[in-house]
């Protein structure tokens, strides 16, 4: 294993064969490819077991849909202007929808 969380890593655990490439039955998912060649009781999947770095041609990526919500509240005290007086002011909610991967 290396020290770059997974998430920003190509290359999970360091092996020198990108984490995408270590798909071995081409389904999109990377935790049911365990290479058991040298250990017939190993567990590790192959993109975080070092030992394993036969590169197998990557599957289409699946894309995957990643939703963030911002809520602001903004509380405004003793306001009286002339032409506003109010005591809660709510700027509202922002949501964007992102579609990975991106074209």
């Amino acid at each position: 294993m290396d020290i770059v969380p997974n998430y920003l890593d190509p290359d999970d655990d360091g092996d020198g064969t990108l984490s995408a490439n270590e798909n071995e039955n081409s389904n999109g998912s990377l935790l049911d490819d365990i290479d058991q060649s040298i250990d017939p009781n190993n567990t590790t999947p192959r993109y975080l077991d070092v030992n394993a770095t036969t590169s197998y041609t990557p599957a289409e990526l699946v894309p995957t849909t990643y939703t963030r919500t911002t809520t602001v509240n903004v509380t405004i005290l003793d306001a009286n202007i002339e032409i506003l007086s109010a005591d809660v002011i709510v700027l509202g909610s922002y949501t964007t929808t992102i579609i990975l991967p991106l074209p």
